[in-house]
C-alpha cells in the first residue's frame, strides 16, 4: 500500500523528529557486567527524578524491573558492598536503579532498591567528582514488615522517613526522622518527631527533687501512669503536690500546686483562680484524693481526680562496700 504525498509529509516529519531526539540521547550502557563501563556510565544509567519524590512500603511488594537491574559485580566495582552488610551480611542481593536527582553542581543522589532475604531501599551520595561519599538506608524489611512506611525527599534535599503504627489502644501514631546531607559527606539526623513503636513518653515530675522530710512526703502510686508526689511546703503548714493521671485515652490530666494542712493527716488545695478544691486524706500508706469542688477546667469533663494511691518506698543509694 502506497501513501499519498499528503500523508508522506507528516510521517516523514515525525520520523525525522524521533531520529533527532534519539541522537541527542545516547543509549545507556548495560549494567549486566557484559561490557566495560565507567562511573559516568553508571550514574547515567539512573533516570532523573524530579523533587519532591515520595514512595511507600508498597514498593517493597513489587517485582524488580530487569531493565533497571545492576549486576552485583558492577555495583561493587564503583561503590563496594559494605553498605549492604547490616541488612544482608554475606548475601549478594539483586540491585535495581530507582533514579537520581542532583543538587545543582554539587552532589548527586542515587536511589537503589535491593531484593534478597529482605527488601531494602538505599540513598547514595556522590560528590561532584563522582566519588562515593555516604549511604543511607531509607527502608528495609520483609514486605509489609518494613519499619518505615513512607519516605519523602523534598526540594531542599531533606529526607524524611515515617513509621506509622497503632498504639495498644488502637489510636494512630507515627515516628519520623529527618536527615540532611552535610558538607562533611555524611547523612545527619536533624530532627526526630514522635515516639517509636513500643516507646512511651517519659513523664516529668516537676517536684521530684524537692525536699521530702515531712512524715507524709513521698510518692504514692496506682501504676506508672497514675501517681501523686507529696513534698515539703514552703512553710510547715503547707505541702506541695503533683498529680499525674492517665485513666484511659479520654481521661488524662496533671495538677500541680500547694495545699495547706488542716489536720495532721488532712490537707486541702483551694485554687483562687478557678474554684477547684481538692482534699487529701492520709491513712496508713494510702492517700485518698477527693474533688470537693469542681475542677473541670483542670481535667477532661469525662473523669475526675477522685482516686486512692499507695505509698512506695523511696529508693536509697547503695552504700559503698568496704574493701
Amino acid at each position: 500500500m502506497s501513501l499519498s504525498p499528503c500523508a508522506r509529509g507528516p510521517l516523514l516529519t515525525i520520523l525525522l523528529s524521533a531520529l533527532l531526539l534519539s541522537c541527542g540521547q545516547p543509549e545507556k550502557k548495560s549494567m549486566k557486567g557484559d561490557e566495560e563501563v565507567t562511573m559516568e556510565d553508571f550514574v547515567a544509567f539512573f533516570d532523573d527524578r524530579p523533587l519532591p519524590f515520595a514512595f511507600t512500603d508498597t514498593l517493597m511488594k513489587k517485582k524488580g524491573n530487569d531493565s533497571l537491574r545492576i549486576d552485583y559485580s558492577v555495583f561493587q566495582k564503583f561503590l563496594g558492598d559494605t553498605i549492604f552488610r547490616k541488612e544482608y551480611r554475606k548475601e549478594k542481593p539483586r540491585i535495581y536503579a530507582l533514579g537520581k536527582f542532583r543538587n545543582g553542581e554539587q552532589e548527586t543522589y542515587l536511589m537503589i532498591r535491593t531484593k534478597g532475604s529482605q527488601d531494602a531501599v538505599y540513598l547514595l551520595a556522590i560528590d561532584k567528582d563522582l566519588n562515593p561519599k555516604a549511604s543511607l538506608v531509607l527502608m528495609a524489611g520483609k514486605g509489609p514488615a518494613a519499619e518505615t512506611n513512607l519516605v519523602n525527599i523534598d526540594k531542599r534535599y531533606t529526607i524524611t522517613t515515617v513509621d506509622e503504627y497503632k498504639k495498644p489502644d488502637g489510636s494512630p501514631a507515627a515516628y519520623s526522622t529527618v536527615y540532611a546531607y552535610n558538607t562533611a559527606g555524611l547523612f545527619m539526623v536533624i530532627l526526630n518527631d514522635g515516639l517509636k513503636k513500643g516507646e512511651e513518653m517519659e513523664i516529668i515530675n516537676p517536684i521530684d527533687t524537692l525536699p521530702a522530710s515531712h512524715a507524709l512526703s513521698g510518692d504514692y502510686t496506682r501504676d506508672k501512669k497514675n501517681f501523686v508526689s507529696i513534698r515539703d511546703g514552703d512553710t510547715p503548714d503547707k505541702m506541695k503536690f503533683f498529680i499525674h493521671m492517665e485513666k484511659n485515652k479520654s481521661c488524662q490530666a496533671e495538677l500541680k500546686g500547694e495545699a495547706r494542712w488542716i489536720k495532721k493527716d488532712n490537707a486541702i488545695f483551694d485554687s483562687n483562680t478557678d474554684g477547684c478544691k481538692i482534699g487529701f486524706r492520709f491513712s496508713g500508706r494510702t492517700v485518698y484524693i477527693t474533688e470537693l469542688e469542681g475542677c473541670g477546667s483542670r481535667r477532661p469533663m469525662e473523669c475526675s481526680f477522685n482516686a486512692s494511691y499507695t505509698r512506695i518506698k523511696a529508693s536509697k543509694p547503695k552504700a559503698d562496700k568496704k574493701k
